[in-house]
């Protein structure tokens, strides 16, 4: 049982948690949300103890073990496996024992060592670590590969391998889906459900929360609520809570209105005047203090545009890079009303096809048509990091339309929820949120009749989220998206294209065929009993050689001594010593000789 109770903190001068409290139970999968600077991630450096709490306890049971998904990247120069298996302590520090007593040559230690790994699986710590890695989207080779040649987004999908082969009781989860795909995803939310860990999630993803959590915490003005299931579980609950409070602050409202008349009608009356008093105190005792209230609603709308005909865009060749081609023989066209969903692994093609529309990716051969009336509206995270950060939201507003007024700029920035103070302030300190929010702001501002949506979701929180699957459902132009959310997929499209071999095809199935097809394909136990299979095999042909080596060392050894001790001049009475020493080596070899002898028929059962 995890138990958290009257918590207490305060961060940069704000106060986060406020007397909070809420126990959790083992084997528990439990999504914590709330706003954007709430203070979830604060709470997990708490859970995790890198952050001490002003007030209150955090309690689970001394022989639990602590697993947390650090989002600062790995520094190692090793292999993306030996990065992985490390993640397993218990392994890594047995296999460091075992180093030392092979260099020393010592027989007992090198014994217990192989006999630790037998107890604890770790034969087949490998065959998990690389299991993991393939889940995850790298391919068998690139295990072997050094971690430091991997781009940041590669080294962070390492870093959750590595807490995913934790041997922990505790596992602490902040955003593990950023820079996941979704066949990643997919994954990652299969093993969570077969995980017998407690794990605290923080994310965004409304499906990884509904198919993930057995319970929901809210953090809300200050405090911890736990509910019963996933994340439209906790709204349902949340809404008809926050329902039958309103009904009782009416209640409330009503019956001091009643009491007030009487008070005011009869306050001056001797013979009233102790039930008007009376009547009084009691009023002022119904002061009523909501602790429930709906997060703030966001919402915003797409600007009209001119409608666009049909085709508003056809596209005929191949796409690519001048040095490597990516998709070959495109036939495609859209416009109108299109609303398509761009699914496929990453690294398939889905942001070369997005650049090639739009034109910032030339056609490496073929043509692009676009109708007159075609505005496109592009969005990805490189829009966000172009951002200028010495400028103000309201300079980056107006810098893109010179025809703006500043009283328009600073509405239409309202509306996207800038403040009038935020508005003047660079925008360099700005969270990826908000810098998020702000490029679709500027985005919109520019009338699209033609959006191209690469992640769009990334650094959204899950208002911000919803306000734009409302946004595009009430959008009269087209939406080609490219997104592993897939809540907004469900909400907002209604056709898929596949990309995946250097093609773009369409996909007739929903967006629930294409996850079970791929879980098919890669079905965690499946796959990974079948690579445990095979590398058990591969570590233990290479471990019985090792055994074999040993023994036949040892075995020499012994006969060494066996020369020595068959020599009948030493039993003359004046080398007694020498002899004892002797028998003494000669009978720990024959032990560590017996004890791999054992190890050796075990590998060979298993080979």
């Amino acid at each position: 049982m995890l138990v958290i109770q009257d918590l207490s903190l305060q961060l940069g001068g704000k106060t986060l948690l406020a007397h909070a409290g809420v126990h959790i139970s083992p084997g528990s999968k439990v999504g914590l949300i709330g706003r954007n600077g709430s203070g979830k991630s604060t709470l997990m450096r708490v859970l995790q103890g890198s952050l001490s709490p002003d007030e209150g306890s955090i309690d689970y049971p001394n022989d639990w073990r602590a697993a947390y998904l650090d989002q600062a990247l790995p520094e190692s120069h090793i292999s993306v496996l030996d990065y992985v298996c490390s993640g397993d302590s218990l392994w890594q520090k047995t296999m460091s024992k075992l180093a030392v007593a092979e260099k020393e040559e010592d027989g007992h230690g090198i014994a217990e060592c192989h006999d630790t790994l037998g107890s604890i699986d770790g034969y087949s710590t490998p065959a998990r670590a690389e299991s993991i890695l393939m889940g995850l989207g790298f391919q068998a080779h690139e295990c072997q590969q050094a971690l430091s040649t991997f781009s940041g987004g590669w080294q962070m999908r390492s870093q959750l391998a590595r807490v995913m082969m934790a041997r922990a009781d505790l596992l602490l989860l902040d955003e593990p889906t950023n820079h996941l795909d979704l066949e990643a995803i997919l994954y990652l939310e299969q093993w969570l459900k077969q995980c017998p860990s407690t794990v605290i999630l923080i994310s965004h993803d409304r499906e990884v929360l509904d198919n993930v959590s057995t319970h929901t915490i809210h953090l809300h003005q200050q405090k911890l609520r736990c509910y019963a299931g996933g994340v439209t579980s906790f709204m349902r609950q949340f809404q008809e809570a926050y329902e039958q409070e309103q009904k009782f602050v009416k209640k409330m409202a009503d019956k001091r209105a009643h009491m007030q008349s009487f008070v005011d009608r009869f306050r001056a009356k001797a013979s009233k005047a102790k039930q008007a008093q009376s009547r009084l105190k009691a009023l002022e005792k119904m002061q009523y203090n909501s602790e429930l209230a709906l997060d703030t609603q966001c919402r915003f709308s797409f600007l009209s545009s001119k409608p666009v005909g049909w085709p508003a865009i056809s596209i005929q060749g191949d796409a690519g890079y001048p040095d490597k081609t990516i998709l070959t023989n495109i036939r495609w066209s859209s416009g109108a009303q299109d609303r398509i969903g761009i699914i496929g692994k990453n690294g398939a093609g889905k942001t070369t096809f997005l650049k090639t529309l739009i034109e910032s990716l030339p056609l490496k051969n073929g043509s692009i048509e676009c109708h007159s009336d075609l505005k496109m509206g592009y969005f990805s995270q490189q829009q966000v990091d172009e951002l200028n950060l010495d400028d103000t939201p309201l300079q980056a507003l107006m810098r893109s339309d010179p025809l703006i007024t500043e009283q328009q700029a600073r509405q239409h920035l309202a509306r996207f929820y800038f403040t009038q103070d935020q508005v003047l302030h660079t925008i360099a300190p700005f969270s990826g949120g908000e810098k998020a929010r702000l490029a679709l702001c500027l985005l919109i501002w520019q009338r699209p009749n033609f959006l191209l949506l690469d992640e769009p979701t990334n650094h959204l929180d899950m208002p911000m989220r919803e306000a734009l699957i409302e946004a595009l459902q009430s959008f009269c132009g087209a939406v080609i998206l490219v997104s592993h959310d897939r809540h907004l997929l469900n909400c907002t499209v209604n056709q898929y294209y596949l990309v995946g071999d250097g093609c773009i095809s369409s996909y007739d199935g929903s967006l629930m065929d294409y996850a079970k097809i791929t879980l098919k394909k890669a079905d965690p136990s499946k796959k990974e009993a079948s690579s445990k299979k095979k590398s058990n095999k591969n570590q233990f042909e290479n471990d019985l050689k090792k055994v074999e080596k040993r023994l036949a060392h040892l075995s020499q050894k012994r006969e060494t001594f066996d020369k020595k001790l068959a020599d009948s001049t030493l039993y003359d009475g004046s080398h007694n010593h020498m002899v004892q020493s002797l028998t003494k080596k000669r009978d720990a070899l024959a032990e560590e000789i017996t004890a791999l002898e054992s190890k050796w028929e075990q590998l060979a059962d298993d080979v």
